[in-house]
């Protein structure tokens, strides 16, 4: 849902559009064993059980700079022959900066942020 179209972001109206087509042709939730894709579709009366709120012209607001990981916990990451071990529960510095900074008139984007993780458990 998050694509352009001719560089454009698509509208709300196209993304719902394309949801429920997607529930119809049926979406790829995964691969098999040979490289397949093992489609899922809804064919039953529920797909109909939502309706679009808000303005179908609006585009979405889709993400246009990029985040680069520089390092974690002081390992490069341009460099091939190291790698980060990250650990359950442990505590991890992770360095980077934004592409395409500039977009900001000029004020350089500076700041810490917390990123939590959850285990995740079968």
């Amino acid at each position: 849902m998050l694509s352009t179209k001719d560089g454009k972001p698509l509208t709300i109206g196209e993304a719902h559009r394309q949801a429920q087509n997607d529930l119809v042709k049926g979406n790829v939730i995964g691969y098999d064993v040979e490289g397949k894709p093992i489609k899922e579709s809804d064919l039953t009366s529920n797909r109909l059980q939502y309706a679009l709120l808000g303005d179908p012209a609006m585009p979405l607001n889709v993400p246009t700079l990029k985040v680069v990981v520089d390092s974690v916990n002081g390992i490069s990451t341009s460099d091939a022959s190291a790698k980060a071990m990250l650990k359950a529960g442990m505590v991890a510095r992770i360095d980077g900066h934004i592409e395409g900074n500039e977009a900001f008139n000029g004020k350089r984007f500076q700041g810490t942020d917390n990123l939590p993780t959850e285990r995740w458990h079968k």
